[in-house]
């Protein structure tokens, strides 16, 4: 008998087993990831009815109950909002939209200021930033 004619068969790893677990993870960390409009500031949103889900904005005002306005963290006065805003005005007017994160508790006339600065600037898009209906809001830093 001659055996020199058989070969051993070369272990191989299976790449699409691998590939598959690869995708499946890909798939659930792009569907559990928040990227949500969430800064240090205290501020009680207003409840509403949920309707359609924005995607995240480019840029986010926040009115706190005091009526002091801040662009993403940082506190800027009513004289210098306009200024800032275009400032970081986007070239591209398709992602000119501006959330306005207004406290319940603030004052109409601050928030329809931002608004008006907003739109004097160049942002063409707005939208008011609410909590849905039913949700238990907390301050930041409550239990």
């Amino acid at each position: 008998m001659d055996f020199s004619a058989y070969e051993d068969p070369k272990p191989e790893i299976s790449l699409v087993s691998l590939v598959d677990v690869i995708l499946q993870l890909v798939i659930f960390f792009a569907l559990t990831t928040h990227f949500g409009l969430q800064t240090g500031l205290d501020v009680q949103l207003p409840k509403a009815s949920p309707t359609e889900v924005e995607r995240p904005a480019q840029l986010a005002a926040t009115v706190t109950k005091e009526g002091r306005i801040f662009l993403e963290d940082r506190e800027v006065p009513v004289e210098e909002l306009k200024a800032e805003l275009e400032e970081r005005l986007p070239a591209n007017p398709q992602q000119r939209l501006l959330v306005i994160r207004a406290d319940s508790e603030a004052r109409h006339g601050r928030v329809v200021k931002v608004m008006d600065l907003a739109k004097q600037a160049g942002f063409h898009r707005l939208a008011i930033a609410t909590e849905p209906e039913g949700s238990q809001s907390k301050p930041r830093g409550s239990p």
